[in-house]
C-alpha cells in the first residue's frame, strides 16, 4: 500500500463537523458571558453616576438626587440641579 500526503476529503469533512458542534455548543455560553459583561459595565457606570452624586451632595452639605431618564440607548448622567 502506497503512503499518501494529506488528508481525504472524508478526515476534512469529519474534523469540519466535529469543529462546527463544538462551535453550537460553546455558542450559548459564549452569548451569556457577553450579556453579562455588558450589564457589569452598565452596574459599573451607575455606580459611578450614584458616587459622583454622592461626592457632590458631601461637598455642597445638600441633599441631591440622581435622575434616569428611559430612552432607546440608555445613557446614565447626572445633571445638578442649577442647570437643569
Amino acid at each position: 500500500m502506497k503512503r499518501k500526503d494529506g488528508f481525504s476529503l472524508l478526515e476534512a469533512l469529519v474534523v469540519v463537523g466535529v469543529g462546527m458542534l463544538i462551535t453550537a455548543m460553546a455558542l450559548p455560553s459564549m452569548t451569556t458571558a457577553i450579556a453579562n459583561a455588558k450589564l457589569r459595565g452598565s452596574m459599573t457606570s451607575l455606580s459611578g453616576l450614584l458616587q459622583s452624586c454622592r461626592m457632590v451632595a458631601v461637598k455642597e452639605n445638600k441633599t441631591k438626587t440622581a435622575k434616569f431618564e428611559a430612552r432607546s440607548i440608555i445613557r446614565l448622567r447626572w445633571r445638578h440641579p442649577s442647570t437643569s
